[in-house]
């Protein structure tokens, strides 16, 4: 049998943003209901010391309006709403951490007048609560007149910059100008990176579905990555798709060379073994955009890390996954190196032979279209085997790069159409090309009739 005593439906309605026989899966009713429940929670006397506790503990969704309604209910008795905020918080004092829910407070105190509310902070600025106050403002709509009691818990060492992530769930900022918002930022700069990841991440927020607002913070956006980087490994709260989708926004502006020229160095030097960036989709996500809109711009510096050798392979090796194309699988098809300037790319292995030909061989897509038409060669591999295919490293690497893929089914087709293509090879006109053809075929005829027997197998 439903238990119908008023926790229990406190408890109930306060954890739900709908109502459980309400198909319109409206959360209003839930707010009316709280607020019911506020009414009958004053009016019938029920005991503060008993029921404070469930008012502020656990998750909660929507007692905020139940706080809400709780002020305007006693606004008029001054005794009463200091005996709830001394109340409060004693009870919240008493309670673990991380099992605190400060809704129902938040509620009352952002329903309450100035001057109850300077009062409020300030006799939480004294306790072990402080560090509640940057919720607490965050939600005040003039919040930022009281930021600088934040500032001094900052500056006391009593809490940390990352508290003012607070401020993404309350009304404070979206009030502020965009100048309060530069000096704002230019106060957390102080604090160093953590200041500066905090300052990017509200921002990305309060800019999220306000095009206008994102634009005007670019500026503020672009100081923050060039101080934080790429990579930026020593910020574990950044969310790596705000970073990307920020990066991208800027990198949009084809103006942007010098901006251009530090996102790709920042990877480059970022790349290393234990940060490879292997199927990084993020990271390709901003090379779409430098190398549709800034290749001249990067080419150089992105080129010579191409070539890169000994301790520095790593480089290369990074870059490779993040440039080259995919046969199957997860990553690119086409590679997004092959969306800049082919014939820049082939005049820069003209001029260092034999490394960057042998090198573009393990980033070129083999197949036509999208490195899935199985029938022909794609055009950029015809072309690296034609005008380079006199190379020997050249050969080796594409036959390593046709041979690496990811597959579900029998390879038998794979296989035969690889090795219609490789015969279309035995009569190049470059004799390099027509031998390694030739020796390459035997190779396949033996991976097809491996390949068969293990078909046959498995269907047995």
């Amino acid at each position: 049998m439903t238990k119908t005593d008023f926790l229990t439906r406190y408890l109930t309605l306060s954890k739900s943003y709908h109502l459980d026989n309400d198909d319109s899966y409206s959360s209003s009713k839930v707010i009316e209901g709280l607020e019911q429940l506020a009414d009958e929670f004053i009016s019938t006397n029920l005991s503060w010391e008993v029921y404070f506790p469930a008012f502020y503990e656990q998750r909660q969704l929507l007692s905020y309006h139940f706080g809400k309604r709780l002020y305007i209910l006693l606004k008029e008795k001054k005794e009463k709403i200091e005996e709830f905020i001394s109340l409060s918080i004693k009870v919240i004092n008493s309670i673990k951490k991380e099992n605190r829910n400060v809704l129902v407070l938040g509620g009352f105190i952002n329903e309450s007048n100035n001057e109850i509310q300077e009062k409020f902070y300030f006799t939480l600025n004294n306790t072990e609560l402080s560090y509640l106050l940057f919720y607490f403002i965050s939600i005040n709509p003039n919040g930022k007149n009281y930021f600088y009691v934040l500032y001094d818990l900052i500056y006391k060492k009593i809490n940390d910059v990352s508290n003012f992530s607070s401020l993404s769930y309350g009304k404070a900022l979206e009030n502020m100008s965009l100048t309060e918002l530069e000096l704002f930022s230019n106060k957390l700069f102080e604090y160093g990176p953590e200041g500066y990841a905090t300052v990017f991440d509200l921002f990305f927020n309060l800019g999220y579905n306000d095009d206008k607002i994102k634009l005007q913070l670019v500026p503020i956006f672009e100081k923050c990555i060039i101080e934080l980087g790429v990579n930026k490994k020593t910020i574990k709260q950044l969310d790596d798709y705000k970073w990307t989708q920020v990066i991208c926004l800027l990198l949009r502006d084809s103006k942007k060379s010098d901006f251009a020229k530090f996102i790709n160095k920042s990877i480059i030097d970022s790349i290393s073994f234990e940060s490879s960036y292997y199927l990084n989709h993020y990271i390709q996500e901003i090379y779409e955009v430098l190398i549709r809109l800034h290749f001249d711009t990067i080419w150089p510096e992105l080129s010579d890390a191409l070539l890169a050798i000994d301790k520095d392979y790593v480089k290369f090796f990074g870059l490779k996954h993040i440039l080259g194309s995919h046969i199957g699988g997860v990553g690119r098809s086409v590679g997004v190196l092959f969306t800049g300037n082919i014939d820049r790319i082939f005049e820069w292995c003209i001029n260092n032979k034999p490394l960057a030909p042998a090198r573009l061989a393990e980033l070129v897509p083999i197949f036509g279209s999208n490195n899935d038409d199985y029938s022909q060669y794609h055009p950029i591999t015809l072309r690296l085997i034609n005008e380079f295919g006199d190379i020997e490293e050249v050969l080796r690497n594409l036959s390593s790069n046709m041979g690496t893929f990811t597959w579900v089914g029998s390879l038998v087709p794979l296989l035969e159409s690889k090795k219609e293509l490789i015969k279309n090879l035995t009569h190049h006109k470059l004799s390099s090309v027509a031998d390694w053809a030739t020796k390459y075929l035997p190779y396949i005829d033996i991976e097809i009739s491996r390949e068969k027997n293990r078909d046959e197998e498995m269907f047995f």
